[in-house]
C-alpha cells in the first residue's frame, strides 16, 4: 500500500504532468508575429498567412535524409504575448531555407524554446507561397542592428516534465520495495 507521503508526492506529479501537456497542447498557434533573422537584415513580420502553426510546412510529412542546401537560410522565430510576464515570448523556431527560383525549399524545424515535440530536429518541405512572401518581405526590410546568438531549444517546461516523471519513478519504486520486504519477512 503507498504511503500518505508517497501519494503526494504522485499527486504532485501527475499535476505538473498535466500542467506541461496542456501548455503544449495550447502552444501551437496562431502566433502573433514571427522575428526573421537573415542575409544581414533582421524582419518583425505580422502577415496573417504565416502566422499559422502549419504556414511554412506540412509537419506531418517529414523529408526524408538531409537536403543540400545551396542558399542562405533564414532563422524565423515564432511566438506571441504572455500576459503572465507581459511582454512577448518565443515559442519555438525554425531554419527556412527557401528557393530563388520559385521552387519549394526546406525548412528545418529546430523545436520549442521551452520544451520538444514530435517535429523537432527534422527537416520538411517548405511551402512554396511562404517561400515568396518570406523574400518578398527580406527585399524590402532594412539591414539589422542586433541579431540574437541563439534561440535555446530546451527549458524549464522539458525539464520540468523530466523532474515530475523521476518523482513519479521513485515514489513507485518505494511503494513496490517496501512491499516485496513484507513479502520477504511473511514467508
Amino acid at each position: 500500500m503507498i504511503g500518505r507521503v508517497e501519494r503526494s508526492f504522485l499527486v504532485v506529479a501527475v499535476i505538473l504532468t498535466c500542467l506541461v501537456l496542456i501548455e503544449t497542447a495550447d502552444a501551437k498557434g496562431p502566433f502573433d508575429r514571427l522575428m526573421i533573422y537573415g542575409q544581414g537584415k533582421s524582419l518583425s513580420l505580422t502577415e496573417p498567412q504565416l502566422l499559422s502553426f502549419d504556414a511554412f510546412a506540412d509537419f506531418r510529412q517529414p523529408y526524408p535524409g538531409s537536403p543540400m542546401l545551396v542558399t542562405e537560410g533564414f532563422l524565423v522565430v515564432r511566438g506571441s504575448p504572455n500576459p503572465e510576464a507581459g511582454e512577448w515570448t518565443a515559442f519555438d523556431s525554425l531554419r527556412v531555407y527557401p528557393s530563388a527560383d520559385g521552387e519549394a525549399g526546406f525548412v528545418y524545424y529546430e523545436g520549442l524554446v521551452n520544451g520538444w515535440s514530435e517535429y523537432d530536429a527534422r527537416w520538411y518541405r517548405l511551402k512554396p507561397q511562404a517561400g515568396v512572401m518570406l523574400l518578398a518581405a527580406f527585399a524590402e526590410a532594412t539591414p539589422a542592428a542586433d541579431r540574437p546568438a541563439s534561440v535555446p531549444s530546451a527549458g524549464l517546461v522539458g525539464v520540468g516534465a523530466l523532474a515530475a516523471a523521476f518523482l513519479v519513478g521513485l515514489a513507485v519504486g518505494r511503494s513496490s520495495g517496501g512491499r516485496q520486504e513484507r513479502q520477504v519477512a511473511r514467508t
